[in-house]
């Protein structure tokens, strides 16, 4: 009975071998690596040259924790919600008033009847000048009256105090009564208290 020769070569049977099994240690025959591959036919060099190039851009890299507050774009200052508003400038106004005659106001002779004139005068000049602020606001006190009865005397009782006013207000009564800015504070302040007065009797309710 003669030899069958092997259909299989050596190296061919250790390949089907290695194919077979599952365990991920198995190396290959020394002799079966990529170089015993062939390659795959070639692409045509028509087709290579209408092929258009891509250009390959390049990946930014993410800036780190760093660079990332560098690059932060400025912020104006913030405002806080629970910041007190800045109050407007006032500055101290030298007040001078005589007081008014007899049956002119009757919250004054009321009040004579209590206080001496200057304290009863003091008393309606704070609340007058706070009335008359809002009428320096809104532009009315231009119609308003400026002058009031008084008793003619030889020795003019003065009455004296003084008041924190917003310096807008104060350069628009200066404007109106002192146009030239001649006078001296205390003449702005006789003419300021005078009006104020003028105006806070006219109001005045009368039985």
């Amino acid at each position: 009975m003669g030899i069958r020769k092997p259909r299989l070569s050596v190296m061919e049977t250790k390949r089907l071998a290695f194919e077979k099994t599952d365990d991920p240690r198995a190396t290959p025959p020394h002799d079966f690596n990529q170089s015993n591959i062939p390659a795959g036919p070639a692409e045509p060099q028509s087709l290579q040259q209408d092929r258009p190039a891509t250009p390959i851009e390049p990946v930014a890299s993410r800036p780190s924790q760093f660079e990332r507050v560098a690059i932060r774009p400025p912020f104006d200052a913030t405002v806080d919600a629970l910041s007190p508003v800045a109050a407007p400038e006032k500055l101290q106004v030298f007040l001078s008033a005589l007081p008014p005659a007899p049956g002119v106001s009757n919250i004054f002779d009321t009040l004579c009847r209590q206080y001496s004139p200057a304290k009863s005068l003091q008393m309606i000049l704070r609340r007058a000048i706070s009335d008359y602020e809002f009428l320096l606001l809104e532009g009315t006190f231009r119609e308003a009256p400026t002058s009031y009865p008084v008793v003619k005397t030889n020795n003019p009782l003065f009455v004296y105090t003084s008041r924190m006013m917003p310096a807008a207000l104060i350069a628009i009564a200066r404007t109106h009564f002192d146009p030239l800015k001649l006078e001296s504070n205390r003449a702005l302040g006789l003419k300021l208290a005078t009006a104020a007065l003028a105006c806070f009797f006219v109001d005045e309710p009368r039985d």
